[in-house]
């Protein structure tokens, strides 16, 4: 059989059945011969006995009692004779043809691309011809002295292939299981008949896939139609941006060129969370190999009962197309199914976006990492993510989109889908371009494809305040504007410039708030987080602390694993509580807490995020951690200048406020924090909004004592005489 065959193109001279006709010639042949021996075997009256398969004749059972062992009703040996070999017409002559076989055709192609031996291809014939022609299926009973037996057994098969009861039992071999035209599921058997027969009984036929194959229906295979997806080959695809870097995708394309051009196996293990990006990547694979696309979904087939057969089946129908095969979550397969995929020939990719797979897919496999694209990557993505939704957008807010959120290219899709939605919706009251999405739905969409992982560990929290909301001392506030600065341009700097090669390791941005309770804190990581369009996720420490042994440890893995994706803010509230300083060892329990410090520590260092540690104690804090930080902003309690400006911000526009209330008196009389402010004046708009007026001096005056007693202090008759009569302790509240 000649080897290094193409797979067969559609456009060849001559259609894919008269390929098949010298075969059916060769075989036709063959059964003319095998004819003129069943008549003498059964007797020239044997077709036109009327109870011929009721009952056992004398005669039938002298005939059984002569015939040697081994052999058939009618005795074959003489069919490879010279004679008849002369009559099958294989004196090699046809320069074109070879046992039947048309070189270049797809009988060719599947003999070489599954090893077949002539054997093969003659038993393989005999089986398909009654798919192709039904009077086949009557000579097959005439042959085999039985009319309910239409289909050709396995004792037909040896009894027209082979001479001699050696031959026929050495030919056996062909059937077994690990045969390739039973291994490769070419072949299947079976009986009619419940009652248990002899393997020489069973039916044999071809697989419904391989007859359409070698009938050029070149059509997905119903049985997988439930796992698999068959995509044609996409010159498109080329076109895509690609999740991979230039350098890495160049190298990975030439390597799959060769071995597809050289029919080499060659298995690629995708590492990496978007499972998007995988089917990219092997989509301008097969698009550069100029071959179909196969994928395997593993999650749908690992619950049917028949998997090994299904994904067998599966495997050779990639074969038959020269099909590049993609297996979603390979992580999960099983030994069995590994072991077919390490002898898959061709190109096949294995997707892995959890667990790494087992050892038995990975040795001999190039694994390919699939990180987070660089930011012109991002860039490119957006615009054809857009440009396949027929949207637009400006390009600075795509070149911020690009910058601010590390997106894989399947959140890009998502996002921009997202967006689209939402435009539509809004459609009558949008103020841009027609087609273009605006600013507002592209980062409302971008920051829903961020932190899924980590809501379940953390407060998703949605900014509301602004700049203006902020009262700080300016060298605070420049600070944050500075690191405002830094988390804006980090992929600049780190990607773009290279200093991401200098920085042993993380390149995130860590930063520590400290101050007194009140003083802004929490409000600044959200005016950042509201200023930059992403959101803060606020760890909750009660569910990361754990008592038991290394379990805080694990959780906190989970947060930093999490975080790194969020494309937002993490905000460590009371801080101390996680990074407290560590201490001399007295006995175990001092052991294990240093060692979460030091695993703290470690996390920190490698954090590749934005994260926000606050403590209102900083001198609580490991000074070891002080030295990992980019920032360190101390929010101090304001002096009177600046709880003026706090009690002059605090008033939303729409609340109904005294102008008697003197904003520069509250401050200068009542000491307290910004906090302490927002609760006074929430306070006291509700003892108006029940008393049907305006807020009032009185209101703020009782806010303020409610406020005192929370902190267990009394209001000084000194703090309340620029305001007139105090209020005696035990009068009724304002309204009530």
């Amino acid at each position: 059989m000649p080897s290094g065959l193409e797979i067969p193109a559609l456009e060849r001279d001559s259609t894919p059945f008269e390929d098949l006709l010298p075969a059916l010639v060769r075989l036709d042949r063959r059964l003319a011969l095998a004819v003129d021996r069943a008549r003498l075997a059964f007797g020239t009256d044997a077709a036109s006995a009327p109870f011929r398969g009721l009952f056992i004749s004398d005669r039938d059972v002298d005939l059984m009692l002569a015939r040697e062992p081994g052999t058939s009703a009618f005795h074959a040996s003489d069919l490879e004779s010279g004679v008849v070999a002369e009559a099958l017409g294989d004196d090699g002559a046809d320069a074109k043809c070879s046992n039947g076989v048309v070189f270049g055709s797809r009988l060719a192609w599947l003999a070489d691309t599954f090893a077949l031996s002539p054997f093969d291809v003659d038993a393989l014939v005999i089986a398909l011809a009654p798919a192709l022609d039904l009077r086949y299926e009557r000579l097959y009973a005439f042959l085999q002295d039985d009319v309910s037996r239409r289909r050709p057994t396995l004792d037909l098969v040896l009894t027209l292939l082979c001479g001699s009861p050696s031959d026929r039992a050495t030919s056996r071999r062909h059937f077994s299981a690990d045969a390739p035209l039973v291994r490769r599921h070419l072949l299947h058997f079976g009986t009619d008949a419940a009652a248990v027969q002899s393997p020489l009984a069973e039916w044999v036929t071809v697989d419904e896939q391989v007859v359409n194959f070698l009938l050029g229906h070149d059509v997905l295979d119903r049985r997988l139609a439930r796992f698999c997806r068959l995509e044609p080959c996409e010159s498109s695809a080329r076109a895509l941006p690609g999740a991979l870097e230039e350098a890495d995708w160049h190298a990975l394309r030439d390597a799959v060129l060769r071995a597809y051009a050289a029919g080499d196996a060659l298995r690629l293990v995708f590492r990496g969370v978007d499972a998007n990006a995988h089917r990219f990547t092997a989509q301008q694979l097969a698009a550069a190999c100029g071959a179909p696309l196969l994928t395997i979904d593993a999650s749908r087939l690992a619950p049917l009962a028949d998997l090994s057969t299904l994904f067998g089946i599966a495997l050779r129908d990639a074969e038959l197309r020269r099909a590049v095969t993609v297996v979603s979550e390979a992580s999960a397969m099983s030994a069995d199914i590994a072991d077919m995929l390490v002898e898959q020939r061709g190109i096949v990719v294995l997707s892995a976006t959890s667990a790494p797979p087992s050892a038995t897919l990975t040795n001999g496999a190039l694994v390919v990492p699939f990180g987070i694209p660089s930011l012109p990557r991002r860039r490119a993505w957006w615009g054809h993510a857009l440009a396949q939704c027929s949207r637009t957008a400006r390009e600075e807010v795509l070149d911020t989109l690009a910058a601010r959120f590390r997106l894989m290219p399947g959140q890009i899709d998502g996002a921009v889908a997202q967006a689209s939605v939402r435009e539509r919706l809004l459609e009558q009251h949008a103020t841009n371009a027609p087609g273009e999405l605006s600013a507002e739905s592209l980062f409302a969409a971008a920051r829903a494809q961020c932190g899924l992982e980590l809501e379940s560990l953390a407060s998703r929290t949605t900014p509301r305040h602004e700049w203006a909301d902020l009262v700080l001392p300016d060298d605070a506030m420049q600070q944050l504007h500075e690191m405002c600065d830094r988390i804006a341009h980090r992929e600049l700097v780190v990607e773009s410039w290279g200093f991401g090669r200098r920085l042993a390791r993380g390149g995130g941005v860590n930063a520590l708030f400290s101050g007194p309770s009140g003083t802004g804190k929490t409000m600044a990581a959200e005016v950042m987080a509201a200023a930059l369009g992403v959101d803060l996720f606020r760890i909750d420490l009660a569910g990361v602390v754990s008592k038991y042994i290394g379990e805080t440890e694990k959780n906190l893995d989970r947060v930093f694993a999490a975080a790194e994706h969020a494309n937002g803010i993490v905000f460590f509230d009371e801080a101390d509580a996680l990074f407290g300083k560590r201490s001399e060892v007295h006995d175990s329990h001092d052991r294990y807490a240093n060692i979460e410090i030091s695993y703290l520590l470690q996390k920190m260092e490698a954090f590749d995020g934005v994260a926000i540690l606050a403590t209102n104690l900083r001198g609580n804090l490991d000074d070891a951690f002080v030295r990992r930080l980019a920032f360190a902003v101390h929010f101090p309690f304001p002096d009177a200048a600046l709880r003026e400006r706090i009690w002059r911000g605090i008033w939303p526009p729409g609340a109904p406020v005294d102008h008697a209330i003197d904003p520069a008196l509250l401050a200068r009389q009542f000491a307290l924090s910004g906090g302490h402010i927002k609760n006074i004046a929430l306070a006291a708009a509700f003892h108006a909004a029940k008393r049907g007026d305006s807020v009032e001096l009185i209101d703020v005056l009782h806010a303020v004592r409610r406020e005192y007693q929370k902190l267990g202090r009394t209001v000084t008759d000194v703090e309340l005489s620029p305001f007139g009569e105090p209020p005696r302790q035990g009068t009724a509240s304002p309204g009530l």
